[in-house]
């Protein structure tokens, strides 16, 4: 996974998120294998608390992003948070980053505020997006 995060952001979750990320009570990691090789295509962390999921992270393996693996992630994962019993979903993504963006305005996110330089090595602001799991999101049909 470390792997995967340095290729795929200017501040990399460093290993002790991870393992601190998915043995968390709350937490609800996800991976991609490929197969036969199954190798880690991508992987979804997320969070429960109360009725909110939080997107902590989700990337995908250079040699596996424009395939569908980051939107199949997050299709699932939002599946599960429904599962669960989160009504809402919320994560934060710089303004920079429009393939990240394309893909959650695409799921029916929406912009609903800014956390002014929130990303500690460029000082990036974050934008939070929100999706109401219950009226705005469409469950996806197949596995």
């Amino acid at each position: 996974m470390t792997a995967i995060e340095a290729a795929s952001f200017a501040s990399p979750w460093p290993g002790y998120f991870f393992q601190a990320g998915i043995l968390h009570k709350q937490a609800h990691p996800l991976v991609c294998l490929t197969l036969p090789g199954k190798a880690l295509a991508g992987y979804l962390c997320l969070w429960l608390q109360d009725h909110e999921i939080q997107i902590q992270n989700l990337a995908v393996h250079p040699a596996f992003r424009g395939r569908g693996v980051g939107r199949h992630l997050l299709q699932k994962g939002l599946d599960l948070s429904l599962e669960l019993g989160a009504r809402e979903a919320v994560l934060e993504v710089r303004p920079s980053n429009l393939a990240a963006r394309r893909l959650y305005r695409s799921l029916n996110f929406s912009e609903i505020g800014r956390k002014p330089g929130y990303y500690t090595n460029d000082g990036e602001d974050a934008l939070i997006l929100f999706l109401d799991l219950k009226n705005t999101f469409q469950p996806s049909t197949v596995d």
